[in-house]
């Protein structure tokens, strides 16, 4: 990190991410962490993951992107998700 780099902007999962901690990323993902916010610079939690977790962050983005359907009474509504 650049000593010039500032952190506004930062949610909890960017922090988690920043410090590859796993067991908090997923907890927080598993309560609905967006894994879609930016912060002030534009980046999403997964540019601050090392290589090897970049496969398990681009997966929570991918899923949050898709749509997906529930049943209420007897229509099915979809939800379409946008980041």
């Amino acid at each position: 990190l650049s000593a010039r780099a500032t952190f506004n902007g930062f949610t909890p999962l960017h922090y988690a991410v920043l410090n590859d901690n796993i067991p908090v990323i997923n907890l927080l993902i598993e309560h609905g962490a967006d894994p879609l916010i930016e912060n002030e610079q534009g980046h999403l939690p997964s540019a601050y993951s090392l290589q090897q977790r970049k496969e398990l962050l681009t997966q929570y983005e991918e899923n949050v992107r898709q749509p997906f359907s529930f049943r209420v009474g007897e229509k099915i509504l979809l939800v379409i998700l946008i980041g």
